[in-house]
């Protein structure tokens, strides 16, 4: 079950997508897929307390359905 991450410098408060693209490219990075299956993708992320942000983006693959 690949799982990527992406740290920002700072918790982001803006541009979560480019985050969470970051995170895939990662993921993507430590998977290797064989033939045509059907997976699933979760977003996670660790929020940080006020004034807040988010301190981790995570995309996890599982072989699905």
């Amino acid at each position: 079950m690949p799982t990527g991450k992406h740290r920002p410098e700072t918790p982001a408060k803006h541009d979560h997508m480019q985050h969470f693209e970051l995170a895939m490219k990662d993921a993507l990075d430590g998977w290797s897929a064989h033939g045509d299956k059907e997976h699933r993708v979760a977003f996670e992320v660790t929020v940080s307390p006020n004034p807040g942000g988010i301190k981790e983006y995570r995309v996890v693959i599982v072989e699905g359905p």
